[in-house]
């Protein structure tokens, strides 16, 4: 028993494996060529267009009345009237005698209170200190005396190789 024909052909699940479909690539490839002049021209076959809705009103565009359309009813995703949201971080500085807020980056004191508040910080407040750390200074003490206290030794010489009568 064999399948029909039609079964035996790969089906085209993804965008990508349809022939002209949707997927265009990421856009590497050149979108034109130069002409024999230097001139670029543009091949507009290669380009995506994106077809506005038939009611949508073109912003600049001036419309007559017999090219006047009726208002498009979708809302835009991001309002036009919203006040400025005001920054966490902002620093107050003197000038002319006026104190004038501005606001600064986002810095590592900054950091570390949003730590604070968190879980892990508390965890590690909690945890009680290891008692067999040495302090980073007296490792760097120990180190600088062992320096200063050691001779100075002189490098052996390498010794020079047998001349031999072959070359290699």
């Amino acid at each position: 028993m064999k399948p029909t024909q039609p079964m035996m052909v790969r089906l085209r699940l993804t965008t990508k494996q349809v022939n002209g479909g949707y997927y265009k690539g990421n856009r590497t490839g050149s979108m034109g060529h130069f002409d024999k002049r230097g001139t670029y021209r543009p091949d507009l076959s290669k380009h995506r267009v994106y077809m506005p809705a038939e009611k949508l009103e073109i912003p600049g565009w001036t419309y007559t009345p017999e090219t006047s359309k009726e208002p498009f009813t979708l809302a835009p995703f991001v309002t036009k009237h919203m006040r400025k949201t005001q920054s966490n971080y902002v620093q107050d500085i003197e000038r002319n005698g006026r104190r004038v807020t501005v606001i600064r980056g986002f810095e590592g004191n900054d950091y570390l209170e949003k730590w604070a508040e968190t879980a892990e910080a508390e965890e590690a407040r909690l945890q009680p200190a290891p008692k067999n750390i040495k302090t980073i200074g007296t490792k760097e003490i120990e180190q600088i005396e062992q320096i200063q206290n050691q001779e100075p030794t002189r490098t052996p010489e390498t010794p020079q190789p047998k001349r031999s009568k072959f070359l290699f």
